[in-house]
């Protein structure tokens, strides 16, 4: 078995999870919620882990939380981001995302 078939980013599913969460009553394409979930895993930080409990282990309540809330802000994020580009008559995305953060 491979090193990376035993290690996963335990914040794609969290990311995932909650772009489900946030576009469960809305219609978007396959390609527009590939485009979120890209989005926003770009602005929340890799945590490797080999077992779903060493997140837990590994971080306090403290850090649990602010990474909850990260998580949201990041979907919320990008799903506005792709909305907005959706709206833009031009067909250009405006480049709002990536700046500042």
């Amino acid at each position: 078995m491979s090193v990376l078939a035993s290690i996963f980013n335990c914040n794609e599913q969290l990311v995932l999870d909650e772009l489900a969460r946030q576009t469960k009553e809305l219609t978007f394409t396959d390609e527009q919620l590939s485009d979120m979930a890209c989005l926003a895993l770009n602005k929340v930080p890799a945590k490797y882990i080999k077992h779903s409990v060493d997140r837990v282990f590994y971080m306090d309540e403290g850090e649990c939380v602010e990474l909850d809330k990260l998580v949201k802000s990041s979907v919320t994020e990008a799903l506005e981001f792709v909305r907005d580009s959706e709206e833009d008559e031009e067909g250009h995305a405006n480049n709002r995302f990536g700046s500042g953060s």
